[in-house]
């Protein structure tokens, strides 16, 4: 549908599969000055009449055309069609490509006119020069990198005089907001026909992410610790899968009575000793009871640190896994 115009603010309304914005595009000087018979007599003010313009919204499958355009006159350039083309895969202008416009008459007399590339981003200005006036079938047909696309008007009218023109009533404004098709290109924003859809009703409630019964497993770690955010900033959230053996948590163990540090000096200590009644037994300096006795508390000590978790590689933090 395409809707003529006058007054200076845009409107946007939803018309089947298309849009209608409108706002002022052209004035056209058509007053004289008035002298009276003295010279340097006062001049009679003359209000300029205004032209109409003319606003389309159109979307096909490729772009969004939003076109807007004065009142064509037959065998006069009236002023620059400005056709405003986006990119429906993301909203965002076409930036280069080439426009052709064709007028096709009811007598099937055809006028061409290209426009090799956009003025600016998304907009590409056209001035045509139609010979006859009449009603014509206007196709826009886009190839661009980006997209091609074609857009067809069904009926653009051509007044056959600049009076003809004047006369073409025009659609009142309803006090609408504009948004200008600049303004949408740079920040995130897409246009969509209003059309029915089933809508599916929700209401919001609070819940929690529990395993199913049977497939709880807790972890717990046999030592007091601290787990230094450092250290864990891996470590997997609440809800998300796990695999056999995965690290949970990394703790730093407290310095407390049994702790995993306590645990694993004493076993460091104790393989220094093991390695010293080694070479005593070997010099014949202790007997070999006090070297097996030594050993004994070696494995001992190690079966505690294992049993923890940790082990003597590596710093004092003990992983925690699953």
């Amino acid at each position: 549908m395409i809707r003529k115009r006058r007054r200076s603010t845009r409107r946007i309304h939803s018309v089947g599969r298309m849009m209608v914005i409108g706002r002022v595009r052209v004035s056209i000087l058509a007053g004289f000055a008035l002298a009276n018979g003295s010279c340097g007599g006062p001049t009679a003010d003359v209000q300029e009449p205004e032209m109409g313009a003319v606003v389309v919204t159109q979307w096909n499958d490729s772009t969004e055309l939003f076109l807007e355009y004065p009142h064509p006159v037959a065998g006069q350039q009236t002023g620059n069609w400005a056709i405003h083309l986006s990119d429906m895969e993301d909203f965002q202008p076409i930036r280069s490509g080439r426009l052709t416009v064709t007028f096709t008459s009811e007598e099937n007399q055809v006028e061409t006119f290209v426009v090799e590339a956009p003025a600016r981003d998304g907009i590409f200005l056209l001035d045509p020069l139609v010979r006859e006036g009449g009603d014509y079938r206007v196709e826009l047909s886009l190839a661009s990198p980006q997209v091609n696309s074609l857009h067809v008007l069904s009926r653009v009218s051509v007044s056959s005089t600049l009076e003809e023109a004047f006369a073409v009533e025009d659609v009142e404004d309803d006090g609408g907001i504009a948004f200008l098709k600049e303004q949408q290109w740079v920040i995130p924003f897409a246009l969509e026909l209003v059309a029915e859809h089933e809508v599916q009703q929700t209401v919001p409630v609070p819940g929690e992410i529990v395993p199913p019964d049977g497939a709880l497993v807790q972890v717990s770690a046999l030592v007091d610790g601290i787990a230094p955010a450092d250290k864990n900033r891996n470590a997997p959230s609440v809800g998300e899968p796990v695999r056999e053996g995965q690290v949970l948590v990394v703790l730093a163990p407290t310095a407390q009575e049994g702790s995993f540090a306590q645990a694993r000096g004493r076993v460091e200590g104790l393989l220094v000793e093991v390695q010293r009644s080694e070479r005593l037994f070997e010099a014949g300096a202790i007997p070999r009871r006090r070297l097996e006795d030594a050993r004994h508390d070696l494995e001992v000590a190690r079966a505690e640190l294992d049993a923890m978790g940790g082990s003597t590689d590596g710093d004092y933090s003990l992983s925690l896994r699953a």
